[in-house]
């Protein structure tokens, strides 16, 4: 279906809304992640905590992102957007009372659980409303605003919650949270509701098996990056307070810096998809993904936080990428369980690579762990070049 054919009723103030609302959604959700991943990781248990916080993520992303990609399919997105957000809203300020109050890793793992199945339900779904919400813009263009929210929302969760946890605790971290998906859900009710084709459901789109070879070749990509974001989540921690003798604002940094360089991708995918080929694009992102991690071994704080401001750079830009090109070949029926099953793929491989950092975690530093992700980024780079399939991956 051409663009122009789409729903054209979603004007610029509602896509602005839609935008408010993906950014303080990522304040909220990347909040709750980097507030976990430190009070884990200075709880006594180092890597091996935080790792296992990210595996029962992973687990739950894992099953729930298939159920969150079909309901996507089947009913109003924006309104699973809003009660991903009020689920949340209803629990954030009761989980940090729960971690001042008790062992704070259980408390924290087995929120994991909510957590991580509103937060594929309110991605899957406010993703799939781009094309449609931002008819009005080009799909670069949609996305990259898009994007651009959701990781500005990213950096301020890094600055706000950082801060919060240096000068006060879990509780008054999580009231934060919580506030934000107050404003998620406020702005996401001011965006017009838009009433659903039920024929969608059962159109010729919704067989995805037909786009099995397209999602092949992304999805190795998208998984490896997906990987990396996830190292620097479940790793970092550990990093700064153990390798760089950190506290919780530096870490707080580490995410700004990770945030200002996904800002930059987001706004930088246009002109570079101008000048090189998406395959091309696609390989100069895993190259400069794996120099970045194996910069880790400087241990300078200054080098370190390029490094990491560069990754996020080449991550997000590779997921606009991805983005654009899944919404461009896949019918607006089948985006849903498409992304359902992109995502799946990839926690799949994040939940094999915890599996392991948890394994290897007692006699690894974690500088040595992003080396060998670095190594191995570096092997999936060549071997994609050197694929026949790869240069299938066009526009």
């Amino acid at each position: 279906m051409n663009r122009s054919e789409e729903t054209t009723s979603a004007d610029s103030p509602q896509f602005y809304w839609f935008l408010g609302a993906t950014l303080t959604s990522a304040v909220g959700r990347n909040g709750y992640n980097i507030a976990c991943a430190w009070l884990l990781a200075v709880s006594g248990d180092g890597v091996s905590a935080v790792a296992a916080f990210f595996a029962i993520l992973s687990i739950v992303e894992l099953l729930a992102s298939p159920v969150a990609g079909w309901m996507v399919d089947q009913y109003d997105r924006r309104r699973l957007s809003m009660l991903s957000d009020l689920l949340r809203i209803m629990t954030a300020p009761f989980l940090g009372w729960l971690i001042m109050s008790g062992d704070p890793d259980w408390v924290i793992w087995l929120s994991t659980f909510l957590f991580a199945s509103c937060d594929r339900l309110s991605l899957t779904a406010t993703q799939s409303m781009v094309p449609r919400v931002g008819a009005r813009f080009s799909l670069h263009t949609a996305n990259c605003l898009t994007y651009f929210s959701m990781q500005l929302g990213s950096l301020v969760a890094a600055a706000v919650i950082g801060v919060i946890l240096f000068i006060s605790n879990a509780l008054a971290a999580f009231v934060v949270v919580g506030a934000f998906f107050t404003l998620s859900l406020f702005s996401m009710y001011l965006v017009r509701h838009q009433e659903r084709d039920r024929r969608l459901a059962v159109d010729a789109g919704g067989n995805l098996r037909q786009y099995s070879s397209r999602l092949l070749g992304i999805g190795l990509i998208y998984s490896t990056l997906y990987v990396g974001g996830l190292l620097i989540s479940a790793v970092g921690p550990s990093f700064v307070f153990d390798e760089l003798r950190g506290n919780a604002m530096d870490f707080g940094h580490l995410e700004s810096v990770w945030s200002a360089g996904s800002i930059l991708g987001a706004v930088l995918l246009i002109p570079l998809a101008r000048m090189i080929k998406t395959p091309k694009l696609y390989l100069l992102i895993l190259i400069v993904t794996a120099l970045s991690f194996a910069a880790f071994n400087t241990h300078e704080f200054p080098l370190v936080l390029v490094a990491i401001g560069i990754i996020g750079f080449a991550y997000n830009l590779g997921r606009v990428a991805i983005e654009v090109a899944l919404q461009a070949s896949v019918s607006h029926s089948a985006l849903g369980r498409s992304k359902g099953a992109l995502h799946s793929v990839a926690v799949l491989f994040g939940l094999i690579s915890l599996s392991a950092i948890a394994t290897v975690s007692d006699v690894m530093k974690p500088s040595a762990i992003f080396l060998v992700f670095s190594g191995i980024v570096v092997f999936i780079a060549f071997s994609l070049a050197a694929m026949q399939s790869f240069g299938n991956l066009k526009d």
